[in-house]
C-alpha cells in the first residue's frame, strides 16, 4: 500500500498525562508509521464533560502504509493498553485516546470508520493545535481550511497551549 498522510488527535486526562503522551507518540512511531510533525500540546476542559480533570491533546501528522483495518487494530491495541472504557453514550475520562481525524482527503463512512472525524469542526481542542500544525489543510467535506473552521468554531471550551 502507498504511503498515506494521516492526522490523529492524541489526548487524555488521567494518570501522568505528559508521560502517557510521550509513550503514545513512541507507540505511534513504532506501530503506525513515520511521524512527520506534532502540534504543540494544549490543555482544555473536558468537551461536553463537567467536573473532570483537564485534558492534554496534540495533533500528530504521520505517513503510513497501514490499511484502514490495520490502523484501527493498532488503535484498538492502544485503547486496550490504556484501559479505555467501551463506547458509551457519554464522554468519559481516559488515560489516553487516539482519534483518526483525516486520512489524506479520503471520505470514509462505514460501520468501522468515519473519516473525516465527524465532530472535529466542533472542537476547539482539536482545531487550535491543528491550526498550529497546518492551518491550510482543507477539510475534504466542508472544503474549508482548518484555519477557517477554527474561526467559525462556536465551542466555548477554554484551550491553552502548554509550555514545556
Amino acid at each position: 500500500m502507498a504511503l498515506r498522510e494521516i492526522y490523529l488527535c492524541v489526548g487524555g486526562n488521567l494518570g501522568d498525562r505528559e508521560s502517557n503522551m510521550e509513550e503514545v507518540l513512541s507507540f505511534i512511531e513504532f506501530n503506525f508509521g513515520t511521524i512527520q510533525a506534532i502540534s504543540p500540546m494544549v490543555e482544555s476542559e473536558g468537551w461536553q464533560m463537567e467536573g473532570v480533570p483537564p485534558f492534554l491533546n496534540r495533533i500528530v501528522h504521520i505517513k503510513s502504509e497501514l490499511s484502514n483495518k490495520a490502523l484501527l487494530e493498532e488503535i484498538k491495541d492502544l485503547d486496550e493498553f490504556y484501559g479505555r472504557p467501551p463506547k458509551s453514550e457519554t464522554y468519559l475520562s481516559r488515560e489516553m485516546d487516539v482519534d483518526i481525524l483525516f486520512i489524506g482527503s479520503e471520505i470514509i463512512k462505514d460501520a468501522e470508520l468515519t473519516v473525516p472525524h465527524p465532530r472535529l469542526h466542533e472542537r476547539r481542542f482539536v482545531l487550535l493545535p491543528f491550526a498550529e500544525l497546518n492551518k491550510e489543510f482543507i477539510h475534504p467535506e466542508f472544503q474549508k481550511t482548518i484555519g477557517q473552521l477554527l474561526t467559525e468554531c462556536t465551542d466555548v471550551c477554554v484551550v491553552n497551549k502548554v509550555i514545556s
